[in-house]
Order: C-alpha cells, then structure tokens, then sequence
C-alpha cells in the first residue's frame, strides 16, 4: 500500500512545502532502505552549491561606458575599488571629470551574481543594479546594469557597462 506525504524542505530562512509522494511501507523495490525524495536530493544540492559560494573579488580598476536613457547622452565611467567587505565597497568612480572618493554600501548575491549598489552622497541620490560576470569563481570581470537617482535638480536613468582593466 502506497501512501503520499508532504515534506517540509528548510531553504535559507522559508519553508518550503513538498508534494512529492513517499512511500510509508517498505516495497519490493526499496527493500525497506530509506530514499530520497527529490526534494531532500534538492535540499543536498542546494546545501552544497551555497557552501562552494565564495566571496567575489571586487577590487581592481574598471572602464566602462553609461547612457542616459531620457536625453540620449552618453559618456565613460572609471572606477577604482581599493577594499571591499561583505557589505562595503571603498574606492573612487570617475565621471564627467570629477572623481568622487569613499566607501558605499554593497548588496550583492554570490550564486547570482546580482548586486545593488546605493548612493546618497555630495548631494546625488541613486542607485546601481545588474550582474556581473566573473574570471574563474571569485574574480568581478564585467558589471552590466541600470542606475536610476537625482541629483543638482536632474533626474536620470539608464544603462552602463564595465570592464575590468586591472
């Protein structure tokens, strides 16, 4: 006799509910050896990827291009990242030819590669989202996103692409 059950899966910090059937009385087949179910299979990989997540390295220098999507400008950005934390970027970003200097805070997430990247500084509010891509595992390559902020009576939104130089 076959009976399905529900399993309760821990994923980070949520439940998830499993509807997948098991078996309470030992089959033929099974020869009354436990089995995973896939959601347990699932749980184990899930478990393991997360484990191998390494910190992704940040620093380095950075030359890209940005493009305001309203009225159409464009131009270069530089970007020097001199130390990181897990929640903090300290560097300097260079544009229109000013350089702004400091530290930021960093939202980022390893297994996806997506970050956010706010700034409320010298009068300028925004905030920069995308991917990245990496070298190997851990080494930042290519950040691709949009920004959106305002600042000295402007508003603007758009794109940017960057590229590790060093």
């Amino acid at each position: 006799m076959r009976s399905t059950c529900s399993t309760f899966e821990p994923l980070e910090d949520r439940r998830l509910l499993s509807g997948v059937s098991c078996s309470l009385v030992p089959t033929p087949s099974s020869q009354a050896t436990p089995q995973l179910t896939p959601a347990v299979q699932t749980a184990s990989l899930h478990t393991r990827a997360k484990a191998k997540a390494a910190a992704v390295n940040l620093v380095g220098t950075y030359h890209g291009t940005w493009t305001e999507a309203i009225s159409g400008q464009s131009g270069t950005i530089d970007a020097t990242i001199t130390s990181q934390t897990k929640t903090h970027l300290t560097g300097s970003v260079t544009i229109f030819g000013q350089t702004f200097s400091g530290t930021i805070p960093l939202k980022f997430v390893p297994r996806s590669g997506v970050f956010r990247i706010p700034f409320d500084r010298f009068g300028i509010k925004s905030l920069f989202q995308g991917t990245l891509e990496t070298v190997g595992d851990n080494i930042a390559n290519h950040l691709v996103g949009t920004f959106a902020g305002h600042g000295f009576g402007h508003n603007a939104n758009g794109t940017f692409d960057i590229l590790r130089v060093s």
